[in-house]
Parts: structure tokens; C-alpha cells; sequence
């Protein structure tokens, strides 16, 4: 089995030469978090595949010093409807792949969210929960 998988990966990284690797890693609850750049700031990102935007804290967004361009509704896990802001962040560095002017979110809960908004441009992307990596293109270069 391991030199299956061992295969696919070295298949994956022929295929994809501009493929990166990331750590990920289990926060409380289960959830995995990739460590990534945006502006100054060093932020862990939960990796949500079902979020159709990423979500970057407030505290991040007023220290970035970013404005909406226009509001939306947004749905939240608890079921709420809410009016936000939505924002162009100017990059998001992560393992050296740039990811650039993606849309977010700013919600007050000190999370940031890694959503689809982002991950468009990080494709294909693999998660490999046991050996505790992402793998992914990096189109955002």
C-alpha cells in the first residue's frame, strides 16, 4: 500500500510541476490549518472545502487596511444569515505559492477560513490527513 501511494505522489509531482507542499495540521476539534502570508501577517487558515469564500478575522482585515467593494448575505455553520462586507485580499503566500485577489469575508470570531474563493487557485489540491500535508498546483504565480 505504501509504495502505491508512493507512486501516486511521484506520478502527482511529474503531472504537476508547479506542485507545492504545505504542512497542515489538526487544531482542537478536529479541523486542519495551514500556516500562510498575508501581508505581514503569519495566519493559520482552516481548511473548509464546503466554504464557498474564505474568511479572514477582523482584526486581520483592519490591520491589512482593506475595504468592501460591496456586501452579501452569507450563510453561517450555525445556520444564520448575515450581512458582510466583502473584501479583495491582495495575496495569500502559502509555501511560496502566491494566491492573489481572492474574495473574503470578515467575520469577528479570530478565524480565518481557507475557502474556495482562494483554493481556485491552488488546483488540484490533495490532503494527506496522516502524513499531515496538502498538496497543490500553484496557478496564483
Amino acid at each position: 500500500m505504501k509504495l502505491i501511494a508512493a507512486v501516486l505522489l511521484w506520478f502527482s509531482a511529474f503531472c504537476y510541476a508547479d506542485q507545492k507542499v504545505a504542512d497542515i495540521h489538526m487544531r482542537n476539534g478536529g479541523a486542519y490549518e495551514v500556516r500562510g502570508l498575508i501581508g505581514d501577517y503569519t495566519v493559520d487558515m482552516l481548511i473548509d472545502t464546503g466554504a464557498s469564500i474564505s474568511v479572514i478575522s477582523v482584526d486581520l482585515k483592519n490591520k491589512l487596511h482593506i475595504t468592501p467593494y460591496k456586501h452579501s448575505y452569507v450563510l453561517l455553520a450555525d445556520g444564520r444569515r448575515v450581512r458582510v462586507g466583502v473584501y479583495h485580499v491582495p495575496f495569500l503566500i502559502i509555501s511560496g505559492c502566491v494566491i492573489r485577489d481572492f474574495e473574503a469575508v470578515a467575520l469577528p470570531n479570530n478565524l480565518n477560513i481557507l475557502g474556495i474563493s482562494a483554493m481556485n487557485q491552488m488546483q488540484p489540491i490533495s490532503l494527506w490527513f496522516k502524513d499531515e500535508k496538502m498538496y497543490f498546483g500553484c496557478k496564483g504565480m
